[in-house]
């Protein structure tokens, strides 16, 4: 089997509710980061939810068809109506209650990039590679879980408001959620030199992790400052309303 292949099986099992909690966080953590797997994810879930919603629209159809053949009138009405209120019910209750793409996850695997490694830039070539330098090569090469086990080892000689910015994006990319919250977290207490990009990030996590109202506090923030992030925390918004 191809990966494709396997790919589209592991999101139809996904959708299925066939995935168990290790395959689940694989595949959030590969949204998070590959670009073609996320746009398979949308185009099934789209599928799935015209799916349901057709099948909604066949059922009431189908209760139509029974009132037509019943010969007691008030009854037979009374029979439709209810359980046509039944269907729609069913219908409002798939809509705001079964995962959209406008819900958290696929929020932040829409707007979540790992960031950039402006704190301490490799230099190829150089000859006395540290420990140091070998966690932000692992970051470099998209070698997340490796490196977030590097910047560890980093912040045991000492607080660094640079690596607990980069240990962060790691962590989210390894679906390590709770620790990237508090990563980044420490690197706004320890320093305003990364504020914005860790504040952008808090927020994304705040968002995966469900807690919607702090998030919105921090795009509010976001979106009336002169920030880069400032238009994506103002889309965000309208997204979470």
């Amino acid at each position: 089997m191809n990966n494709i292949n396997t790919d589209t099986d592991l999101i139809e099992r996904y959708f299925s509710n066939e995935l168990d909690a290790e395959e689940k966080e694989v595949l959030m953590s590969r949204l998070a980061s590959e670009e073609s797997l996320k746009k398979r994810f949308e185009q099934e879930r789209l599928l799935v939810n015209a799916i349901k919603i057709q099948g909604a629209a066949n059922t009431l159809a189908h209760l139509k068809g029974i009132e037509r053949s019943l010969t007691t009138v008030p009854f037979r009405r009374w029979i439709y109506y209810a359980a046509a209120a039944s269907v729609t019910l069913f219908i409002a209750t798939w809509f705001f209650l079964w995962p959209t793409p406008k819900q958290s996850e696929d929020l932040f695997a829409a707007y979540f990039e790992p960031a950039p490694n402006l704190v301490e830039p490799i230099t190829r070539g150089a000859r006395d590679v540290t420990e140091r330098m070998k966690a932000f090569q692992a970051y470099e090469a998209a070698e997340f879980d490796r490196s977030v086990s590097l910047f560890e080892e980093i912040l045991k000689d000492g607080e660094d408001a640079g690596v607990y910015l980069l240990l962060g994006n790691a962590c989210l990319t390894q679906n390590k959620n709770e620790q990237a919250i508090e990563s980044f977290r420490q690197a706004l207490r320890l320093s305003d030199e990364y504020d914005i990009e860790a504040t952008w990030y808090l927020s994304l996590a705040l968002l995966r992790t469900e807690q919607i109202k702090e998030a919105r506090r921090i795009w509010e923030q976001l979106s009336s400052s002169e920030s880069p992030y400032a238009e994506k925390a103002r889309t965000l918004l309208a997204e979470t309303e």
